[in-house]
């Protein structure tokens, strides 16, 4: 596309840090190396990043001192809105299996019947590998639906079905400082917490980041409060268990037998029950079948792409007395959140979900000091004792925002700050930054001093 833009005259090479590329060419035009760009650029070459998803090749650029490169942007990158709206047409049907999928899922509770949510995941995988189904939505909102995040605060907020598109994005990153995160957002997004605030502004001063706290503090429990007694008094005491999770296209590389034998010998006499809670892709896992033949019961909160998933996961945390973990996730500040004793155990796990999915050469990147640092405190902080400690909440805080919680008006009110933003701008990326500060100034004109400091809080100097 940056080819068809510019002109061959334009473009002088290609890079990859693919070697096998390396020495070839891309439409006539030769293939080159990184340590060739960078001699290319002293000479006075022009670097332009093509990816839409630039967050490695920016740190690459900024290890090897080049800071001064351009950024690509194709007619769907410049208006996501519109081309987010093409792109579900385009894929309608990609997203049409995934809601099928996700509806199969949830014939039986797959908090009382895991068995059905098997099937499902047989279907899913094989859909992966064999057809090549990307097994998310598509568009502009694609990362709001991941654990049912924005339809837990719409509904919460009461929020209209028509605005939905003009919402914030919603992340999922809450519990654990990821570097690829700075680079992801050029335009307003929801987060838990604060701690990604002024790493998202050093690469794009201009995003409005708004906090709401833990997410599953809006979801509904799928049942009520009768139940969850009669439930409770059914189990007896009871333990929750996160087991160490794969991912599509991951396997996670640690002791299942290990992990469970574990939980058992250390919780086994002072729990009635042990539900071991698994993502989905390890439904059908031989962990799964393993863990039932030691009695636990095996419970899921369904599909990443479910609507229902904060509202079942909340659930299990409702049943739960205890809860514990074996790696790094979102459910330990909802356990915190929830006021649920928690502990960790080993597990022998080798790998944690984000360095598992790296190249090598990310992994120079992304495991930085601020990573391995953060790292270094969880496996000090967290202990096979259960139990709720402050340190727990201090720690957690920043990544999941429990003194974010925010109240249906203020929700209310960033869903129309965007929108304001979105309509100012015309839907254009390249007009959106100044049109946070036209909206800002607007506030303060129209003497709208609740949503200007909302703006204000989310943006920060970058609206003075």
């Amino acid at each position: 596309m940056a080819l068809e833009k510019y002109g061959r005259d334009r473009v002088a090479f290609f890079c990859d840090n693919n070697t096998e590329k390396v020495g070839g060419t891309l439409e006539g035009i030769p293939i080159i190396s990184f340590d060739n760009m960078r001699e290319m650029h002293e000479e006075g070459y022009v670097i332009m990043i093509t990816p839409t998803f630039h967050a490695y090749q920016s740190e690459q650029l900024a290890l090897a001192g080049i800071n001064d490169y351009l950024i690509f942007r194709n007619e769907e990158t410049r208006f996501p809105l519109k081309n987010g709206t093409i792109a579900e047409k385009e894929h309608q049907r990609d997203d049409e299996i995934l809601n099928e999928l996700t509806a199969a899922s949830c014939r039986n509770d797959p908090l009382e019947n895991i068995s059905s949510l098997r099937e499902t995941v047989k279907e899913a995988k094989r859909l992966h590998s064999e057809e090549k189904k990307i097994l998310g939505y598509y568009g502009f909102h694609h990362e709001s639906h991941y654990y049912g995040n924005i339809e837990t605060l719409i509904e919460y907020a009461e929020i209209a079905k028509e605005d939905i598109p003009y919402f914030p994005i919603v992340s999922h990153a809450d519990s654990m400082p990821v570097y690829t995160v700075d680079y992801m957002y050029k335009t307003a997004v929801v987060m838990s917490g604060i701690y990604y605030r002024n790493r998202i502004h050093r690469q794009a001063p201009w995003v409005p980041v708004f906090s709401v706290g833990p997410y599953i503090h809006y979801a509904n429990g799928i049942y009520d409060a009768e139940k969850i007694s009669d439930l409770k008094k059914k189990n007896g005491r009871t333990l929750l268990a996160f087991l160490p999770h794969s991912i599509e296209g991951y396997e996670k590389k640690y002791s299942y037998k290990t992990f469970i034998d574990e939980i058992r010998a250390a919780f086994g006499q002072k729990f009635e029950q042990i539900m071991l809670c698994v993502y989905w892709a390890d439904a059908d896992s031989e962990a799964c079948s393993y863990a039932e033949g030691t009695g636990m019961k095996v419970v899921s909160a369904g599909f990443r792409w479910d609507a229902q998933f904060d509202c079942r996961l909340r659930t299990l945390l409702e049943l739960a007395d205890a809860v514990v973990f074996g790696d790094a996730g979102t459910f330990i500040p909802y356990a915190i959140h929830m006021e649920k004793p928690i502990g960790k155990i080993d597990g022998r796990v080798d790998e944690d979900l984000y360095v598992m999915q790296m190249s090598e050469m990310e992994r120079k990147i992304g495991i930085d000091k601020e990573y391995l640092k953060y790292m270094d405190r969880f496996n000090d902080l967290f202990h096979e004792k259960l139990e709720m400690d402050s340190s727990y909440r201090k720690f957690m805080n920043p990544f999941a925002g429990f003194d974010q919680i925010r109240s249906k008006k203020y929700i209310r009110d960033i869903a129309r700050i965007s929108k304001d933003i979105w309509i100012q701008s015309d839907g254009d990326m390249l007009h959106y930054p100044e049109a946070v500060r036209q909206i800002y100034w607007s506030y303060e004109k129209n003497g709208d001093f609740c949503k200007m400091s909302i703006l204000r809080e989310a943006v920060g100097a970058y609206v003075d």
